[in-house]
């Protein structure tokens, strides 16, 4: 009886071993994605430069993103627009500083027709909330101690983050470094805003 009571409390307890615990970082890191990604409505006013094939501009930003409908505004120090671009999960729109007025069915296929290159607008609207797109998953993620993003690879672009609005696990980035092939796109948000524009 006594050896049955013993294996009794040897399967007992084993039962009880406590299961190894998920990373504080980790934990962060997942609600970050639950809360930013259900941010569907904010805006960012910054400074971007960009480098093309050896060659580089600088510019002011401002981005409005309210649910799938975006409006992203490039312009100089004194406030002239340069190019505009306008559009929705249906359609894109570029308005140019000359007056032209261009359109496709996304801002990547846009720039393509008249760049030749793109910049991807779809997925940088994750990407500079801190967080990945959907799909496809991302290729590799380094994490720092509060959970949020150091080195993000996706879709073929490699997205750094320098710096953040604060400590705080939660905090938006305010210093994004994105690469891919021969393009190099560096971003400083001077302001964030949070919910509707």
């Amino acid at each position: 009886m006594k050896r049955l009571i013993i294996l009794f409390l040897a399967a007992w307890l084993g039962g009880c071993a406590v299961a190894p615990s998920t990373p504080p970082e980790r934990m962060n890191w997942a609600e970050r994605q639950s809360e930013l990604g259900a941010m569907q409505d904010w805006a960012l006013t910054g400074r971007v430069a960009v480098k093309l094939n050896g060659d580089g501009w600088n510019a002011h930003l401002r981005w409005q993103q309210t649910g799938e409908s975006y409006r992203i505004r490039v312009f100089d120090p004194f406030g002239r627009t340069l190019a505009l671009i306008e559009g929705d999960a249906e359609r894109a729109v570029l308005r140019t500083a000359e007056g032209d007025t261009l359109e496709a069915a996304d801002p990547e296929t846009l720039m393509d027709e008249q760049f030749g290159w793109h910049l991807p607008l779809t997925g940088m609207r994750y990407w500079l909330r801190g967080i990945p797109t959907a799909m496809p998953s991302p290729d590799f993620l380094r994490l720092d101690a509060q959970g949020r993003p150091e080195l993000l690879q996706q879709a073929g672009w490699s997205i750094t983050y320098d710096d953040f609005a604060s400590a705080h696990p939660m905090a938006l980035p305010t210093r994004i470094g994105m690469e891919h092939q021969f393009i190099s796109v560096r971003l400083a948000v001077a302001d964030w805003v949070r919910g509707a524009p």
